[in-house]
C-alpha cells in the first residue's frame, strides 16, 4: 500500500476491536465421532440469526447463548471482512449484550438461522469447537500455544486441516446455504443494486430538457447507506457538465428540532434519536414548496455541539437549477409527491451499520463506542426506518 493511500472504510481495522484467528476441520468422520464423544462437558447451545448476507464487507448476527444448565444470554456481533496475515486472519470485530425481547424481536423475521453447541475443551475463549445441526464440526483458536495444548491433551496431532480464510466455513455461509436448502435455492438478504452517478445524471438531464421547471430530486436510504456522499457527488457532477446544473444540497437532518424540544417532550431526557418526531418534516415540506415557488427559504443547519438547530444565512433559489435533498427522513409521508426525481441507496443493513461504526472509530474515536452503536441501531434506527420505508411503499 502506498505511503498516500487512504484506508477504505469497509477494510478499517482499529486494534481496540479487533481479533485474529485460524479456523480447522476434522480430516475424516472419525475424528468428528472421536470429538464428540470427549467434548461433552462446558456446551453451550447457540441459535445464530444472520442479518447480513455474505457478499457484504460486513457480517452481523445476533446470537442466543445457553450454556448448561444455566439461562440464556443474548448478543450481537459484527465484523469486517479482514485480511489474512501471518498469523491467522485479522479483522475488525465488535459485540454487545442485548436483552432477550430485541432478540425475540428479529428471530420472528424470516432470516437464516444456524443452531449448534459449542465447546470450550481448555475452558477458556482461545479454542472451541462448534458442532452444528446439519453435521459439520469447526475448530476455531485465537492463540497458538492454545492451540498447541489443545492437540497435545487430546491426542489429536494430524487430526486437522486449516482452512482459515476460507468463506464456505464460516458459520454465516452454513446459515445462508442452510436456508436455500429449505427455501428452493431462494436467497435473502442479497444486496440490491443502486442508482450510478451517471444514471442519475443523465436522468436529471434529460428531465430538463422536457420540463419548464426545476426538478427536486430526493436522495433516501439508511443511515449509513451513503446517501449523504451520493447527493453531493451528484451535485457535484452536475454542475460540471458542459451546461452546469447548479444545485444546493438540503438535508431534513439538519431540521432536528433539537435539545431543548427533546427533552421538553420526553421530561428531561431523550432516547429514540430516529423517532419520527425527532424531525420537523412538516418545517421541511413548508420551505420546499417556497424554494418552488421561487422563495428564499432560511438556510438552517443542526449544530452537533449545542444540539439545537441555527440559520446560517438564506438559500435563494435564483441561485440554482435544481433541489438536491437527502437524509434519514427524506421519504416521510410528510414528504410524499414532493420530488419529481427519487433516488434510494439500498446499502443494506450489516453495511450501513458497519460503516456507521467504523465512521466514528475514524473520525472521532475518543468518543466512539461500537457496543453502544450496535444496541442502538439495532434497537430504534433499523425498526424506525423499516417502518418508514412500509408507510413509503
Amino acid at each position: 500500500m502506498g505511503e498516500h493511500t487512504k484506508t477504505h472504510i469497509d477494510e478499517f481495522i482499529h486494534n481496540d476491536y479487533s481479533a485474529t484467528e485460524r479456523k480447522y476441520l476434522p480430516v475424516d468422520q472419525e475424528t468428528r465421532e472421536l470429538l464428540e464423544r470427549n467434548l461433552q462437558q462446558n456446551r453451550t447451545r447457540i441459535t445464530q440469526l444472520q442479518l447480513s448476507h455474505t457478499s457484504e464487507p460486513y457480517s452481523l448476527c445476533m446470537r442466543k447463548h445457553t450454556p448448561d444448565n444455566r439461562e440464556p444470554d443474548f448478543r450481537v456481533e459484527i465484523k469486517n471482512v479482514g485480511i489474512m496475515t501471518d498469523d491467522g486472519w485479522y479483522r475488525m470485530q465488535t459485540a454487545a449484550n442485548i436483552d432477550r425481547e430485541l432478540f425475540e424481536q428479529y428471530e420472528k423475521q424470516d432470516l437464516p438461522v444456524t443452531k449448534k453447541w459449542r465447546t470450550y475443551p481448555l475452558n477458556t475463549k482461545d479454542v472451541h469447537i462448534d458442532f452444528f445441526d446439519n453435521g459439520h464440526v469447526h475448530a476455531k483458536s485465537r492463540n497458538p500455544r492454545a492451540w498447541a495444548h489443545f492437540i497435545r491433551a487430546y491426542d489429536l496431532a494430524e487430526r486437522f486441516r486449516e482452512v482459515t480464510g476460507n468463506p464456505v466455513t464460516d458459520t454465516e455461509w452454513h446459515a445462508h446455504n442452510d436456508y436455500k436448502r429449505t427455501h428452493g435455492g431462494r436467497e435473502i438478504l442479497a444486496p440490491r443494486v443502486g442508482p450510478t452517478i451517471d444514471q442519475a445524471v443523465s436522468e436529471v438531464k434529460d428531465w430538463i430538457a422536457v420540463h419548464d421547471k426545476k426538478p427536486f430530486i430526493q436522495i433516501s436510504g439508511r443511515s449509513g447507506s451513503g446517501k449523504t456522499y451520493f447527493a453531493y457527488e451528484l451535485s457535484k457532477v452536475l454542475a460540471q457538465q458542459n451546461v452546469p446544473i447548479n444545485t444546493p444540497v438540503l438535508s431534513t437532518d439538519e431540521y432536528n428540532r433539537g435539545r431543548t424540544v427533546l427533552y421538553r417532550v420526553g421530561g428531561g431526557t431523550w432516547t429514540n434519536y430516529d423517532s419520527d418526531i425527532v424531525w420537523n418534516t412538516k418545517r421541511f415540506r413548508r420551505h420546499m414548496e417556497k424554494l418552488r415557488r421561487g422563495e428564499p427559504i432560511p438556510h438552517e443547519i443542526f449544530d452537533y455541539e449545542i444540539e439545537e438547530r441555527v440559520k446560517k444565512g438564506i438559500i435563494d433559489p435564483n441561485n440554482y437549477d435544481a433541489f438536491i435533498y437527502e437524509g434519514v427522513k427524506s421519504h416521510h409521508p410528510d414528504l410524499h409527491g414532493l420530488a419529481d426525481i427519487a433516488y434510494e441507496i439500498p446499502t443494506p443493513l450489516a453495511t450501513s451499520l458497519g460503516r456507521r461504526i467504523v465512521r466514528d472509530l475514524m473520525t472521532r474515536p475518543r468518543f466512539a463506542n461500537p457496543q453502544e452503536n450496535l444496541r442502538y441501531y439495532l434497537t430504534y434506527a433499523e425498526p424506525e426506518y423499516i417502518k418508514l420505508y412500509d408507510q413509503s411503499n
